[in-house]
């Protein structure tokens, strides 16, 4: 019999939550949103990277997959695609009625934190990057400064 795996961070794993590209806020991730960013990075690096395609995929199908209800899916990818970890794009499949969504990118660089979200710890400072003009925002240095970080050496 063969098995098939999901590789899942064990920083992720652990985390609370994550810091919104959007905004800045701190995010709580459920164990379900943790299995189906999981799910939905890989099958991204899949379609888009290797294959060089597009990743189509029914949020009936994601929760499937993950062993999720439909409805929580729904708001895992909504809470997603608000924060900035998901692009996507709804589309309407032939004339069939079916809507099915188009991912564009799944942020494979996410920065975690643990604890509470009044005095949330960032896990690895290394993970915070200032990034150019690559369409993800840029983190302040003020912002950065705010943020007390475990993991530093």
């Amino acid at each position: 019999m063969d098995y098939l795996f999901y590789k899942l961070q064990q920083d992720l794993c652990r985390a609370s939550g994550f810091v919104s590209k959007v905004d800045g806020s701190f995010v709580s991730l459920t164990a379900n949103a943790k299995i189906v960013y999981t799910y939905m990075l890989q099958r991204n690096h899949f379609f888009v990277e290797v294959k060089k395609g597009i990743h189509y995929e029914t949020q009936t199908t994601i929760g499937e997959a993950c062993c999720v209800e439909y409805r929580t899916v729904m708001k895992i990818m909504k809470e997603f695609k608000t924060h900035g970890v998901i692009e996507s794009k709804m589309i309407k499949v032939g004339g069939t009625g079916y809507v099915s969504y188009s991912y564009k990118r799944v942020d494979p660089n996410l920065v975690l934190w643990v604890g509470k979200k009044e005095s949330p710890k960032v896990l690895d400072r290394k993970k915070y990057k200032v990034i150019d003009s690559s369409g993800e925002p840029e983190y302040s240095d003020d912002f950065l400064a705010s943020i007390d970080f475990t993991g530093d050496e």
